[in-house]
């Protein structure tokens, strides 16, 4: 739910690498807990809002979030130029694999 809160409070203006409904929708259904230590979820969620934000302060390129059940990109392997490419399409246009869904 801190991630949620999080993604919720962000500046409608802040280019994102991913769709920001997506991922509170996300957050809702996973509704992910890890107590140990105890304020865990508030730091993933505080690491996270930096990750989604440097890129903008540093004139970078947005971070993609990439949702493991939309596509098993963990079995490409970088010694194959089709699955480098494959890749490269995913993070370059996230739409072809269902990021924006």
């Amino acid at each position: 739910m801190p991630r949620k809160i999080a993604l919720e409070r962000y500046p409608s203006d802040l280019e994102l690498g991913f769709n920001r409904e997506k991922w509170i929708r996300l957050c809702e259904k996973i509704n992910a807990k890890d107590n140990y230590p105890p304020y865990r979820d508030e730091q993933r969620a505080w690491y996270d809002t930096l990750r989604d934000s440097l890129p903008a302060i540093l004139e970078l390129k947005p971070t993609v979030r990439l949702f493991a059940k939309d596509f098993v990109w963990c079995r490409l392997n970088p010694d194959n130029p089709k699955d480098v490419e494959k890749f490269k399409r995913m993070i370059e246009n996230k739409a072809d694999f269902g990021v924006l869904k």
